[in-house]
């Protein structure tokens, strides 16, 4: 503000110079008009006309500026109002989807279904619910949903040697801590199981092709992403090897032969050099 003032001041201090050093009288002739007036005044009002008829020039840009930031902003209140509208129904359905997930829970604890230290189902569990899919998948083959099983098994492991706590409570904190590491990345209508050997176990179903490798490095990655950190300070780096079966509606086989393939897959995947994921259509018969 105080610029601007300074400014005009300075134009004001200008144009009293200019009109003493410009005070001599003219003749102004515009078609019928004339008249005598002084060179300075005549100079004046002619750069005050050419400023007016810019201005008006100008004045439908202006308005139409004025009027595209009037509109954009208004566009920018009503993304607002729904984001935060958003938020707050994704903020419910979390709060929805979390008190399912924890009767879920507790109806398994009540059932004798879940691993008491890692909250997921018992390898018993497991194959009762590998037997359910089984079925499903035989009977709805014309279901996308069912259109395959996939279980895969996992093991996790330090990056140079193998698990060794001092103590149980320690192994069980770095086992709960993984298994919310899956629950975190699986995707839904996945179920996660462990077996007595600390093998934790995923079935999905309705993956085809591609996707199924592709969701089983997902997991392998999101899991191996960061060291754990240990509640003395250190950390642990894991390394993770899968190996699984893939079952189509067409396959005649029983649960448990399921996981014994995934377990041999897992033992060939434990002996290379990369640790990638072997995965396997299934190669049991069973009628």
């Amino acid at each position: 503000m105080v610029f601007l003032v300074i400014i005009g001041l300075i134009m004001a201090i200008l144009a009293i110079l200019f009109a003493f050093q410009n005070a001599a009288v003219v003749a102004i002739s515009f078609g019928i008009w004339k008249f005598e007036q002084s060179l300075a005044i005549i100079l004046i009002v002619t750069l005050g006309l050419g400023i007016i008829i810019s201005l008006l020039l100008s004045l439908p840009t202006i308005l139409k500026r004025g009027w595209q930031n009037a509109k954009y902003k208004k566009k920018i209140v009503d993304l607002e109002a729904q984001l935060e509208s958003q938020n707050k129904t994704n903020s419910q359905q979390q709060q929805q989807t979390i008190a399912q997930q924890d009767a879920i829970q507790e109806l398994l604890q009540a059932f004798d279904l879940s691993d008491t230290v890692t909250g997921l189902l018992t390898k018993d569990a497991t194959v009762n619910m590998t037997s359910h899919l089984l079925k499903q998948i035989q009977n709805q083959p014309s279901n996308p949903k069912y259109s395959s099983l996939v279980t895969m098994l996992f093991k996790v492991e330090p990056g140079k040697s193998q698990l060794n706590f001092a103590d149980v409570g320690s192994e069980n904190a770095v086992y709960k801590a993984i298994a919310n590491r899956f629950r975190n990345a699986t995707i839904p209508d996945s179920f996660l199981g462990i077996t007595e050997r600390k093998r934790f176990i995923s079935l999905a179903v309705g993956l085809r092709g591609t996707e199924i490798i592709e969701y089983a490095t997902y997991l392998q990655d999101k899991i191996m992403a960061s060291p754990l950190q240990k509640a003395d300070g250190s950390v642990l780096p894991l390394k993770v090897s899968v190996g699984g079966v893939i079952v189509d509606p067409t396959d005649k086989i029983d649960s448990r032969s399921i996981l014994k393939q995934a377990e041999q897959n897992l033992e060939v995947s434990l002996n290379t050099s990369r640790h990638t994921p072997e995965i396997t259509e299934v190669t049991v018969k069973t009628l």
